[in-house]
């Protein structure tokens, strides 16, 4: 579905702006717009110009949303893979179906913007997640740090998914400790 909006739906036009190297007072003018201030840190155009540069020949503008593509459906899968071992599958699949064809996360996946590469990056966090709470294992939730700061640093907001996920997880524990024997 995702991929399907993407070929169907052009990047929005503050993207293309930012890596628009020849229409210089173009971007000047678009900096200014009605106050425009992103969330987005600028690690999300790194990333993004990472991908434009090399598939600008191949596949025209839609090179400008090939990163934020590609991030939120591998945070897909790795959203399936956290959920089977945080709950069950019969919850985790309800849960995938519903991250999967959320109309607005489905549309900015293909528009391009920074939001879709966040959250698919928190996907992969709660795979770390799962699979630190399932193996007990430091190293993942290191990597679970490490997906949730990468989402922090494409935009700013995700953060609060990292506090709402670590407070879960504390009450979690919590529950487990004071569970009568």
């Amino acid at each position: 579905m995702r991929i399907l909006f993407w070929l169907i739906l052009p990047p929005i036009w503050k993207l293309y702006a930012s890596f628009s190297s020849i229409d210089l007072p173009l971007i000047n003018y678009i900096s200014g717009f009605q106050s425009y201030h992103p969330l987005r840190m600028p690690f999300f155009d790194i990333a993004s110009a990472a991908l434009f540069v090399p598939f600008e020949g191949l596949l025209g503008i839609n090179a400008l949303t090939l990163f934020s593509l590609l991030i939120s459906c591998v945070g897909l899968v790795g959203f399936n893979l956290g959920s089977r071992r945080l709950f069950s599958d019969r919850v985790a699949l309800f849960a995938t179906i519903m991250f999967a064809f959320y109309p607005k996360l489905v549309v900015i996946s293909a528009r391009g913007m920074p939001e879709a590469a966040a959250v698919g990056l928190l996907g992969l966090m709660i795979a770390s997640i799962g699979k630190g709470t399932d193996t007990d294992s430091t190293r993942q939730y290191v990597y679970a740090g490490i997906w949730a700061v990468s989402a922090y640093l494409m935009y700013m907001p995700a953060v609060l998914a990292g506090i709402v996920t670590t407070s879960y997880l504390y009450l979690r524990k919590v529950q487990k400790c004071t569970r009568p024997i």
